[in-house]
């Protein structure tokens, strides 16, 4: 069952790795680039005004980036679904091939759970590695900016964690 997914899906895996090793190599290098800034910044925080003005340049620098790529890697979970998840058991159907599928010795719910299960891992994996990056290439600036409720820089960045039983409403 594992060996007839990854033959089937091999395709969009090397696609996502394509993808992934894209947005890698930019965030890798926009990373850098504003560990050098920050660097610069703290060489230049040497009195309050001096300071105040250095982060306020440093921040205006990063700051659409930031809120872009954010916004962007948002959208990846989007294009998951439209071109791994709406084909998966779609094209199956399609070819017909779900009639020869079904006829084996694995049963329809585990044939369904084992084409979930390895496209929901593959689509995690990535999407949290995009996560990951996009969390080491902006902790310099969010730890200048401190702001970590931000509408965008909550959802994007780190494990934003949400209490089990909690309504996600506030306070009751």
């Amino acid at each position: 069952m594992i060996w007839l997914n990854w033959r089937q899906f091999r395709l969009q895996v090397l696609a996502g790795a394509v993808g992934l090793a894209l947005i890698a190599g930019y965030l890798l290098y926009l990373g850098m680039d504003i560990r050098s800034a920050h660097d610069a910044y703290r060489s230049r925080c040497t009195d309050t005004v001096g300071c105040a003005q250095a982060s306020s340049q440093f921040q205006g620098t990063y700051r659409n980036t930031l809120l872009f790529l954010a916004a962007g890697l948002g959208l990846i979970p989007v294009v998951i679904g439209a071109f791994w998840g709406a084909p998966l058991i779609a094209r199956e159907l399609e070819l017909g091939t779900h009639r020869l599928v079904w006829n084996q010795s694995v049963t329809r719910r585990r044939w369904l759970i084992g084409r979930m299960a390895f496209v929901g891992l593959a689509a995690m994996i990535l999407t949290g590695l995009a996560a990951l990056l996009l969390t080491w290439a902006a902790s310099p600036y969010d730890h200048v900016a401190s702001d970590r409720f931000g509408t965008v820089q909550f959802g994007a960045r780190n494990i934003a964690l949400r209490c089990p039983g909690s309504s996600g409403q506030g306070p009751n």
